[in-house]
């Protein structure tokens, strides 16, 4: 006939060794997925406060990449406004030559064909530079907005649609003109490259603080949310002693146990004292808790 025996001292250290078992399981879980805060249950106010700078995390990035798009739209009307500065100076310079009395007209014809072919050039930069679809130099598109976070900023361009009423340099009293001519346009599209520096140096500035924010944002949210892997991982160890602590006072009551119900002639077979713990876990878990 069997023998029943409650083992009422390993209860208790048995339910401590279980609660110490779900601490372990949520501390790994922590650790694995990096977050402190997967849920409203983890932490309501946390959650809530992370939830909110995550979402201006993600407007403020949306107004930094319009602002990097914006950036890429003004880094090419400068640099095709650069060219245009390069053109009228080169076309000034050829002007100035030809003006000279002392230049042979063989030479000034080779000079009025140079610098015909750049105000073709010119002509041409000014009417194929554009982005999405947007001119950038003729004048059609004074101004371009881009939304950056809670406003948006209308940035200037410039109109390079200059006439070059006079460019001939077949003599030296045509040259002096286009020589005059090509200095004039040449200021006027100066203060047109001034114009989109400024305005490329100001989106460079709003897009830097936007970055800067959204810095802000998503390390705040990350403070709240993100694992302390420090504090996890001490926490880890001890509640790891503490379980196999606990695991190896419960292991030995029930092999104290056992060993009384063999002396009493129930059904039960002895155990070795030695076995290993690891051993000791899984077999308690699916045997031994029958007997509480």
């Amino acid at each position: 006939m069997g023998v029943r025996f409650r083992n009422s001292g390993s209860e208790g250290v048995f339910s401590n060794v279980k609660d110490i078992a779900d601490r372990i399981a949520s501390t790994t879980e922590r650790l694995s997925s990096g977050l402190r805060v997967m849920s409203p249950s983890d932490d309501p106010g946390g959650f809530s406060e992370a939830t909110k700078l995550k979402a201006d995390a993600v407007v403020y990035s949306r107004a930094a990449q319009n602002g990097l798009d914006a950036g890429d739209l003004f880094a090419t009307a400068e640099d095709a406004a650069q060219t245009l500065y390069s053109i009228v100076g080169k076309i000034a310079e050829l002007a100035d030559v030809a003006s000279n009395l002392a230049t042979r007209q063989d030479y000034r014809e080779v000079l009025d064909e140079e610098a015909q072919q750049l105000v073709a050039e010119y002509q041409r930069v000014v009417s194929s530079t554009s982005s999405n679809g947007q001119q950038l130099l003729n004048g059609s598109t004074s101004s371009v907005s881009t939304f950056l976070g809670s406003s948006s900023a209308a940035l200037s361009t410039a109109n390079f649609t200059q006439s070059f009423t006079s460019t001939s340099l077949t003599d030296a009293e045509s040259a002096s003109s286009a020589y005059l001519a090509a200095s004039s346009i040449l200021y006027q599209v100066a203060t047109g490259v001034a114009t989109i520096q400024a305005s490329g140096t100001r989106l460079e500035s709003a897009v830097s603080r936007l970055l800067e924010d959204l810095t802000t944002f998503t390390d705040a949210a990350g403070r709240i949310t993100d694992v302390n892997e420090a504090t996890e991982n001490a926490s880890l160890a001890h509640d790891q002693i503490i379980e196999d602590a606990g695991l190896a006072m419960v292991t030995h009551s029930v092999i104290s146990a056992e060993r009384v119900l063999t002396l009493l002639g129930g059904d039960v077979r002895e155990e070795p004292a030695e076995r290993s713990l690891e051993s000791m876990k899984v077999r308690f878990s699916k045997k031994y808790s029958s007997i509480f």
